[in-house]
């Protein structure tokens, strides 16, 4: 192997490594709102599918609860309209976010969120108008030692821009009101997904606006993904996404062993055009069970975390 060669190789490595690590050494990873936590699990319920595709509901009575108070979870379960017996599975396009959302606040309630919402309201009525709400802002949530110059007090345009920004209900926001939901919701419009499953349980229609993202870099419409439609942001801890992908993969392929095509593809050098080339191209994935690094066997997490991104985006058959 010449020198230019060797260089040339060390420069693809660390590329690869450079992106790599912008994703599994992420800290925002392990410090993520309430609501992305739940989110991350409502995904993990997504995977925890039967033989035919279904989500069992003693799967999902068992993330919540143990013996006497699965019945509670059962009785919850049928009140959203899903099937809620033991032996019963749920379509996994049924168990939607938002009612995952409705059962967790049935079963776990947030009574000091209530209070604190009565509090504002004074128990009059179940939203808070813009001027209470600016109130709030100004003498509950913003830190007193804040400068008023450089961090100004919150008024009204600011808090319609909240308003508009979290609340759900379009009437109220029309009325500028913000609503129990709205005061404790994020807005999932800006909101990256993991989606995961073959094409035809994709409602790839809905998401041709939606494009995979890696490194905050566009990479291609998520409509033209063969076989799965996969979103990655850097907010989102997916150890066990990829774990899921490489699961699903196993039969097929164990590892990638074009790391320098991945590199390729993860690196900001190379503009949104090419990458969409590059993906569009027809390239195979042979099986890697050689030497990594000297060593015989598997490769490292990391570079299993690679060849589960780049089957991703790439939609290799299983």
């Amino acid at each position: 192997m010449g020198e230019s060669d060797l260089r040339d190789k060390h420069i693809t490595l660390r590329s690869w490594q450079t992106h790599l690590r912008t994703i599994t050494h992420n800290n925002k990873s392990s410090n993520v709102c309430p609501r992305t936590a739940l989110m991350k699990h409502w995904m993990r319920l997504n995977f925890s599918v039967d033989p035919v595709g279904k989500i069992p509901v003693k799967v999902i009575a068992k993330t919540f609860a143990s013996g006497r108070t699965e019945k509670l979870v059962y009785q919850f379960l049928s009140e959203l309209g899903l099937p809620s017996q033991k032996n019963d599975s749920i379509e996994p396009s049924d168990f939607t976010f938002d009612k995952f959302y409705a059962l967790y606040h049935k079963i776990c309630p947030r009574n000091d969120i209530e209070e604190l919402f009565r509090s504002i309201t004074q128990g009059k009525a179940e939203y808070m108008n813009i001027n209470q709400m600016i109130e709030f802002l100004n003498e509950k949530q913003r830190d007193p030692r804040l400068n008023e110059i450089l961090y100004p007090l919150y008024d009204e345009k600011r808090a319609a821009e909240i308003i508009d920004t979290y609340e759900q209900d379009e009437e109220s926001r029309k009325e500028r009101r913000l609503t129990k939901d709205g005061f404790t919701s994020i807005n999932t419009d800006k909101t990256k997904f993991c989606l995961f499953g073959r094409k035809s349980k994709l409602n790839l229609n809905a998401l041709n606006n939606v494009s995979i993202v890696i490194n905050n870099i566009n990479i291609m419409p998520v409509n033209q993904i063969k076989y799965l439609g996969v979103i990655f942001d850097n907010e989102l801890n997916f150890h066990a996404h990829a774990d899921y992908i490489l699961r699903k993969f196993s039969k097929k392929v164990n590892f990638i062993s074009r790391i320098d095509f991945f590199a390729s593809v993860a690196s900001s050098a190379t503009s949104p055009q090419n990458k969409h080339n590059i993906l569009k191209s027809n390239t195979s994935f042979p099986f890697l069970r050689g030497t990594v690094d000297g060593v015989e066997g598997p490769v490292s997490s990391r570079r299993r975390l690679a060849a589960a991104i780049l089957l991703a985006i790439s939609g290799s058959k299983r």
